[in-house]
């Protein structure tokens, strides 16, 4: 049985900031306009890019637009803490022992970090003096939650084997997804032959992981998992949905710079971002592996579609991903919305529950923002996806852009059922240096 005990770290007035974003003026202050290297024609840049978002934010979430960009620079502060954490706790010591992470639902609201240990009481000390450094610079609370039973890592373990014994149990749609407290949600198509009843939905899907959590710490079992997953042994923290599969479906694909027209002779995607190859330089362009035989790209205005030379995919423990050559310039650029391109200026390394994300749909000529439901979620064979508090995209919208400001964070996948809701999936742009040897472009 888990454990935690919380521990509250305070605001405390009046200390500088150690690595402070850039403050309003600064960024206001910068040029927001810059003439592009190729067509000449302005690209947002970083400030001008990070304002937009932020007024969507405010808009979609009925927020402060003042509040909302003190989130999301709060969000960008919260990135570089859970990247030091995972880095310290899952690379450099012994034992792996991240367990996850939340940023604030809403703007001024509390942090989570987690972490496996023996008992409640047993917290990292090696964390102390970056979570001090982040509360300075953001004001927020930060709360930690020891006594896991399972790390991150070890999470991801389980899911694989979980969707292993379900395929071979003959569940075509199953999917696996991590939330924190110890908690993996699992969705499985009901048949005729399954005798399971459903488990009981929640109506509020933004406290799936409090609630279901709390459980876990009273020492709940699952009875459907107990029985599904018997195989698995330790089946703690595994809650089963059962689904009948009725009026929409349980998972789908959503069938140069980022954010344009790939095709082929009989189907349509989105390309994603602009990239390069490690090795060698090579700049192409990526999109979704499962968008297959894509051979041209929509050019931009004068000038002509060209061709896309396809060069490697991959399709399985780092997402859904592939990248293509053409014969023009790639620059570091994507488009964010119609008519807005968008510099590159970094790469998403990591994410919690509650990160924004947004996602430019160029199937339904708009771009939208959404908070991130699950950190690790698998789907039809892809794993290690984040999939999203709702389902926002579309049938064609496949491989395009999820950003935020001007910063890449993935390549869209489809949607997926998860714990009762159909929610966006995508690969994290992070990881193709992984699966392709890769990266996003950046300026």
């Amino acid at each position: 049985m888990a454990f935690t005990r919380t521990i509250i770290f305070l605001l405390v007035i009046g200390i500088a900031f150690a690595n402070p974003v850039p403050s309003e003026q600064q960024q206001e202050g910068r040029e927001t306009i810059k003439e592009r290297e190729s067509d000449g024609k302005p690209t947002l840049m970083e400030a001008e890019a990070f304002n937009q978002d932020c007024k969507l934010i405010a808009k979609s979430f009925d927020w402060n637009f003042d509040e909302t960009k003190k989130h999301m620079r709060n969000q960008l502060e919260f990135e570089k803490l859970v990247d030091m954490a995972f880095g310290i706790f899952n690379r450099t010591l012994d034992e792996k022992i991240f367990a996850g992470s939340v940023f604030s639902r809403t703007p001024g609201a509390p942090t989570r970090l987690y972490f496996k240990s023996a008992d409640e009481k047993n917290c990292p000390k090696e964390v102390q003096r970056p979570l001090r450094e982040f509360v300075d610079n953001t004001g927020l609370r930060v709360e930690l939650h020891c006594g896991m039973q399972f790390s991150f890592f070890e999470q991801e373990d389980r899911v694989a084997k979980i969707d292993d014994i379900l395929a071979r149990k003959g569940f075509k749609h199953a999917s696996s997804s991590i939330q924190p407290g110890d908690v993996i949600l699992v969705s499985v198509e009901r048949t005729r032959d399954t005798l399971y009843q459903a488990s009981t939905p929640q109506d509020d899907n933004s406290g799936d992981y409090d609630t279901l959590a709390d459980l876990v710490q009273k020492g709940y079992q699952d009875p459907i998992a107990k029985d599904l997953l018997s195989e698995l042994g330790d089946t703690t923290g595994i809650f089963v949905s059962m689904v009948d599969n009725v009026g929409e479906p349980m998972e789908e694909d959503d069938h140069a710079y980022g954010g344009r027209q790939v095709r082929s002779d009989t189907s349509q995607c989105t390309s994603g971002f602009t990239v390069y190859r490690m090795s060698d330089g090579v700049t192409g362009v990526v999109t979704a592996a499962h968008c297959t035989n894509m051979h041209t790209i929509d050019a931009v205005a004068p000038e002509a579609d060209f061709a896309l030379y396809h060069k490697a995919q991959h399709y399985g423990d780092w997402g859904d991903v592939e990248w293509k050559t053409t014969a023009h310039v790639e620059p570091a650029e994507y488009y964010a919305d119609v008519g807005e391109r968008r510099d590159v200026n970094s790469r998403k390394t990591s994410f919690s529950n509650n990160d924004v994300v947004c996602l430019y749909s160029r199937m339904q000529s708009r771009r939208t923002c959404d908070r991130v439901y699950s950190t690790s979620t698998s789907q039809q064979g892809s794993k290690r996806l984040v999939a999203m508090d709702h389902r926002l995209a579309t049938g064609g919208d496949s491989g395009g852009p999820w950003s935020t400001g001007t910063q890449a964070s993935g390549i869209h996948k489809g949607g997926k059922l998860i714990w009762f809701k159909l929610r966006d999936t995508f690969s994290r742009v992070h990881h193709l240096d992984n699966c392709l040897g890769i990266r996003v472009r950046t300026k």
